[in-house]
């Protein structure tokens, strides 16, 4: 049990905060992820064996048990009707999304602490902290492989198009491999952090969090040719879980008991402030939108993506030029990258 100490260990030492960010709730007991659906932020409560749900819209937010009972939840993914649950015992379990008090099914037993899950086509992919790897449940027979194993202890996963990123802990780095490779080898993004722990895709933008004395959050442009880890925030204790809504970035500190939220242009890639004056507009729109506060500054590109990093469209020259594009879309959270001549910077953009 020894790793399992390591994975969930709070360190209590002097904090800095350089950046601004103010709890939503206090008082939690061992929290470990947040998920945020439409305005409701899931909470797994490891140490509490609990799943609480957060109104973010509420004036005085409030942490409300919707699962109790639950042995150690690390982590919740929610597709389409269906909410799966990885449990530090081995297990992974799925419920009815609308009713999350409903019995639970058994996907996956006998894994060796999993503590994040990813949804591609049919298969659920999952990381195992202690095992070692990334492995993967046919949802229609429940057979469970391994995708890679070896790993340093990998701590939760996203996906960005083709490429499943991993928190890998252990190596003190984000690394990546494509999911449509046979034999997939994996690749470095970012090396030097420590013990990065919670990973979240904006777009093509991904948050890390450092499970460390440091307590960081870093920002990691993915579209970069050499990807650096910008620190949003730092000082902060023990944040692991991280995901982002209207703007905001929302975070747990495990050490703290706290969910957590930095307000600021998290997506702003390059550390130039006339970036940050860039709007897109109207937002929400219908699906037509234009860019504002350019400073005079040539649009080079503008890429649109959905909230898996999957590129929708790249508008064309002629568009460019206009400053008008529009796109058919459903109603939904979307991205869009506006490369100028000084830098790049994504705005997030609201379909209705």
């Amino acid at each position: 049990m020894k790793k399992t100490t390591f994975l969930f260990l709070l360190i209590c030492t002097p904090y800095i905060v350089i950046s601004q960010v103010s709890n939503v709730v206090t008082g939690l007991n061992g929290p470990f992820d947040v998920v945020i659906q439409g305005s409701d932020a899931y909470v797994a409560e490891f140490t509490g064996n609990a799943i609480l749900r957060v109104d973010l819209t509420a004036t005085n937010p409030t942490a409300e048990d919707v699962i109790t009972g639950i042995n150690g939840p690390t982590s919740l993914l929610f597709d389409g009707d269906d909410v799966y649950i990885s449990q530090v015992g081995g297990t992974i379990t799925r419920r009815d999304a609308s009713d999350l008090t409903s019995n639970q099914i058994t996907i996956a037993t006998g894994l060796v602490t999993p503590v994040s899950m990813i949804r591609i086509d049919n298969d659920l992919y999952f990381s195992e902290f202690q095992g070692g790897r990334i492995g993967r449940v046919d949802l229609t027979t429940g057979t469970v492989s391994t995708v890679i194993n070896g790993l340093n202890f990998p701590e939760q996963i996203v996906l960005i198009g083709d490429e499943l990123f991993i928190a890998h802990a252990g190596a003190n780095r984000v690394s990546k491999f494509n999911v449509t490779d046979a034999n997939p080898t994996l690749e470095d993004v970012v090396t030097g952090l420590d013990n990065p722990a919670g990973i979240h895709a904006v777009g093509t933008t991904l948050l890390v969090t450092e499970f460390a004395n440091n307590g960081a959050v870093f920002r990691i442009d993915t579209l970069e040719a050499t990807p650096t880890a910008i620190a949003i925030v730092n000082g902060q204790n023990n944040p692991f879980g991280v995901s982002f809504f209207d703007n905001d970035l929302y975070f747990i500190q495990n050490g703290a008991g706290t969910l957590s939220r930095f307000q600021g242009d998290i997506l702003a890639v390059e550390d130039v402030s006339v970036l940050n004056d860039i709007l897109v507009f109207p937002n929400p729109s219908q699906g037509q939108f234009s860019i504002a506060g350019l400073e005079g500054q040539t649009i080079n590109h503008v890429q649109l993506t959905d909230v898996t990093g999957r590129v929708i469209k790249r508008f064309n020259t002629q568009e460019i030029s206009q400053n008008t594009f529009d796109h058919q879309l459903a109603s939904g959270s979307y991205f869009v990258t506006i490369q100028t001549e000084i830098g790049r910077v994504t705005k997030q953009m609201i379909i209705q």
